[in-house]
This record gives structure tokens, C-alpha cells and sequence, in this order.
């Protein structure tokens, strides 16, 4: 059994994150900015600590962690993620400013594993599916603060810290943000109706939270891992029409019983 701190933990992937720490033994403390939505964390909320902390203030998130005292970190707080987020300073503040102040006071009180939440954006819009190890080319405000942090994470490595970055792509589940796309394609399709879809052109990579989760864990206890993670691509336009369309015969099939989020999700994947 850890401490654990998660930033981010009110988030739709940090929620799930701080739920699976707490099935598995773990002693979660979530460290989240003043006001807060924690709507996610309202079923859990006896089982964990919450610390409200300014990341960008390094005098106070170092008197966190000195109190705290935990053996891992998971960074996943950030700002600019979803197209409504689109203040640029707050971007800097929270995913430059906040990373640096943490990795700082992670050296200074004995942390073990320091893993960092990155972003699919940092390799900017390609034409191609990257490799790991390609140069990112970030061109959104989001994109260029996110390769930032994961240039600091690169730089603090050291000997007495593990520090592992995730350049997550688009991750779906229990817990999302009813505005984004798979939420809505699942309500879209339940009514009976298509939503609004892009190009047919436009690919992205999805990933199940819960394989997200295996990934951070894995990071966090392996000392010396060098893995190359599998990616699978997904035209979204012409899998989310023939998932949309299955989707809404699929309640009549079932007796009009509910549908398995997961389930019915991955008939992206299997129609792709």
C-alpha cells in the first residue's frame, strides 16, 4: 500500500485513476485548485484526502507534499484539454508553472514515481501516426504547454525519481464530459438521430480509461521499462455513422434494456 498523490483527480480520467488506487489498497490524496467540480468524486469523497492547492504557487505546493509525504505522483491536472478551455495564461500557469512547482517539490520530500499525464497534441496535426520517439510539432497554445511539461519531466530526471510522461490520445469511459464526441454519439444514436460529424479525412486514436489505468500503475512500479505501447487508429466519421446507426436499434434487440457504456462503444471499434 502507497501514498499517492493524484493533481487532476476530479478529472474524468484522474476520478477513474483515484477509484482503481482505492480498489487496489492505496491511500489516495487528491490535490485540486480551489472551485472545484467534484461531482465525480462525491461517491468516494470518505475515502480519500482533498487538498485545495494552487499548483502555481510553489511555496504551497511544496508545503503539500512536505505533509503529505507520498511515495508516487500522478500529474494529470491540466488546462486546455477540451475546445471550451481557452485561456492561454491559465494554460501556462496550470501546465508549465504547475508541473515545474511539482516536480521541484517532488525532489525535495522523497517521492518515488513521478508520472505525468502528456497529450496526443504535442505532436501537433500530422499526417501520419507518430512514433514515441517522433519530434512533436505543437501548434495550439494547449499543445506547445503540454510539450513544455513534458520537457521539464525529461530534464528532472534523476536517480532517486522515476519520472514517466503518457502522451495520452483520445481516452473514453465512465465519467467522461457528456459534451465529448463518444458520450454524445451514444446519446445521438439512443434518440435515433446522427451527430454533427467531421471529415472523413480526420482519424484519432481511442483508448479505454481502464487501459489507461493499466499504464500508469505499470509506470509507476516499474523501475526500468522501456515498452513501446500499441496504437490503433479509427476513423471517426465513417465508424461513428455505422456505430450511431447500430446504437439505436440496439435497446429494441435488448428488450429495451439499457446498454453497456463500454460495450456499445466499442462497436467503433469493431465497425472501424
Amino acid at each position: 500500500m502507497s501514498r499517492v498523490v493524484i493533481t487532476g483527480g476530479t478529472g474524468f480520467v484522474g476520478a477513474n485513476l483515484v477509484r482503481r488506487l482505492i480498489q487496489e489498497g492505496h491511500q489516495p490524496a487528491l490535490i485540486v485548485r480551489p472551485g472545484h467540480a467534484s461531482w465525480r468524486i462525491d461517491s468516494i469523497r470518505e475515502q480519500i484526502a482533498v487538498h485545495e492547492v494552487i499548483l502555481s504557487d510553489p511555496f504551497a505546493v511544496l508545503k503539500a507534499l512536505d505533509t503529505l509525504r507520498p511515495a508516487w505522483i500522478f500529474h494529470l491536472a491540466a488546462h486546455g484539454a477540451y475546445s471550451w478551455e481557452k485561456d492561454a495564461a491559465q494554460m501556462i500557469q496550470t501546465n508549465v508553472v504547475g508541473t515545474a512547482n511539482l516536480l521541484e517539490a517532488a525532489s525535495k520530500t522523497g517521492v518515488e514515481a513521478f508520472v505525468h499525464a502528456g497529450s496526443s497534441s504535442e505532436y501537433g496535426r500530422l499526417g501520419h501516426a507518430p512514433s514515441e520517439t517522433e519530434a512533436g510539432q505543437p501548434d495550439t497554445p494547449y499543445a506547445i504547454t503540454k510539450a513544455a511539461a513534458t520537457a521539464l519531466c525529461a530534464v528532472a530526471r534523476n536517480a532517486s525519481m522515476r519520472i514517466r510522461t503518457l502522451r495520452l490520445y483520445s481516452v473514453y469511459g465512465p465519467f467522461e464530459d457528456p459534451r465529448r464526441f463518444l458520450p454524445s454519439l451514444i446519446v445521438h444514436g439512443l434518440r435515433g438521430v446522427l451527430p454533427p460529424l467531421v471529415s472523413p479525412q480526420t482519424a484519432r486514436d481511442f483508448v479505454y480509461v481502464d487501459d489507461v489505468l493499466d499504464a500508469f500503475l505499470e509506470l509507476a512500479l516499474e523501475e526500468n521499462l522501456e515498452t513501446e505501447f500499441e496504437r490503433r487508429e479509427v476513423n471517426c466519421d465513417e465508424a461513428a455513422m455505422k456505430a450511431a446507426e447500430q446504437i439505436q436499434f440496439k435497446p429494441a434487440q435488448e428488450g429495451g434494456r439499457p446498454v453497456d457504456f463500454k460495450t456499445t462503444v466499442h462497436i467503433v471499434f469493431r465497425l472501424a
